[in-house]
C-alpha cells in the first residue's frame, strides 16, 4: 500500500492559447477542468499502474465534486478531512507557440485549527499499512511551515519501517529534510532553493543531489525539464534523457515521475534503473497528453551511468 498525502486538492483549469498576449485580448482554442492537485495526480496514476494507494485529503464543503468523482471513478479510497470553504481554482495559460504555462494558483486555506492535527492522526494510521508514504505539494496558508516534519516524525512513530517520500519546496521542504525522508523529489529551481545557489549544469545539480545523500537522505530524484531527470542514491548517480515528443502541457509530469518511480521502488526497493526508466516514461507520456501509454516510451529513454 502506497498512502498519499495531497494538502492542496484543486480544479485546474487549462487554457490554451496560440500565443499568450500579455496585456491584450486573448481568445483559447480549448479550455478544460479537471481534478487537480499532487496529491490527485499521484494517487491516480499509481492506481492505474496497478499500485494499491490511498489518499488523504481535505473535503472541503464546496467545490469537491470534480475530486470526489475522479477518485470513486478510479476506486481510489481515502480519508476526507472536513474543511470549511471551497476547493480553489488553479488556472494554467499554455502557450503553444513557445510551449509555455503560465499558472495562476489560487492560496488555499483549509480554514480549522484542528485540522492539522486530523491529518496528523490520518497520516500515523495510515503509515502503519502502508509500505510507502507520500507528503507532496504545497502547505495549507494556515498550516504551520514544519508540518511535513511532523507528518514524518508521526510516521516514524507509528510505522517505522514506512519509507517515506516528500515532495515539497522553499521552507516545508527545508524543514522536512531535517526530519530525515527516505526519498525527495525537487526540481532544478527547488533544488536551487535548498542549497542557497544557482545550479546551471548537470555536475552542479548532481553535487548537491549526492551531498543531499552523504546527509542521511537515500534517494534524490530531480526533475530538469527539457535536460531530462537525474536519480542520486547511496552508491549510484544516473542520468535519463529527455524524450522529445509534442508537448500537451507541462503540468502534472514531476506528479507522473513520481509515480511511475514508487511504482517500481514499493515491490523492489533497489531497481534505480527501472524505477527512473519507468518514472520518465510516465512523465513523457503525460506531456505528450497519452499519459495510459507509459509503456509505449520505455524502450525510448535513455539512462546512463554518473554524468559521461
Amino acid at each position: 500500500m502506497i498512502t498519499v498525502v495531497g494538502l492542496t486538492p484543486s480544479l485546474d483549469r487549462t487554457i490554451r492559447l496560440e500565443r499568450l498576449a500579455v496585456g491584450g485580448t486573448n481568445r483559447p482554442l480549448r479550455c478544460d477542468d479537471a481534478a487537480g492537485g499532487k496529491g490527485l495526480n499521484v494517487s491516480l496514476l499509481l492506481k492505474a499502474l496497478g499500485c494499491a494507494v490511498h489518499l488523504i485529503t481535505p473535503s472541503f464543503a464546496r467545490g469537491m465534486e470534480p475530486v470526489l468523482s475522479a477518485l470513486q471513478e478510479a476506486d481510489v479510497p481515502c480519508s476526507a478531512i472536513p474543511a470549511p470553504g471551497a476547493l480553489r481554482v488553479n488556472t494554467k495559460l499554455m502557450d503553444l507557440a513557445t510551449s509555455t504555462v503560465t499558472e495562476i494558483n489560487m492560496p488555499s486555506v483549509l480554514g480549522s485549527p484542528d485540522a492539522p492535527r486530523a491529518f496528523l492522526d490520518a497520516i500515523a494510521a495510515q503509515a502503519r499499512a502502508s509500505s510507502w508514504l507520500v507528503l507532496t505539494g504545497s502547505l495549507p496558508g494556515d498550516f504551520p511551515r514544519d508540518f511535513y516534519a511532523q507528518a514524518i516524525a508521526a510516521a516514524r512513530e507509528a510505522a517505522p519501517a514506512c519509507r517515506i517520500l516528500l515532495d515539497a519546496e522553499g521552507e516545508p521542504l527545508r524543514l522536512g529534510l531535517a526530519a530525515q525522508p527516505d526519498m525527495i523529489k525537487p526540481n532544478r529551481h527547488e533544488l536551487e532553493l535548498l542549497c542557497g545557489r544557482p545550479l546551471p549544469s548537470k555536475e552542479d545539480i548532481a553535487q548537491e543531489a549526492s551531498r543531499l545523500v552523504r546527509g542521511g537522505v537515500g534517494i534524490v530524484l530531480v526533475s530538469m525539464d527539457v535536460g531530462g531527470s537525474l536519480l542520486a542514491a547511496e552508491g549510484a548517480l544516473l542520468c535519463a534523457e529527455a524524450v522529445p515528443v509534442p508537448v500537451f502541457t507541462t503540468v502534472g509530469a514531476g506528479d507522473s515521475l513520481v509515480a511511475g518511480c514508487l511504482s517500481v521502488l514499493e515491490p523492489r526497493p533497489r531497481a534505480l534503473e527501472e524505477a527512473l526508466r519507468m518514472g520518465v516514461a510516465c512523465a513523457t507520456a503525460h506531456v505528450a497528453g497519452c499519459g495510459e501509454q507509459a509503456n509505449a516510451y520505455l524502450p525510448r529513454i535513455r539512462i546512463r551511468s554518473g554524468l559521461d
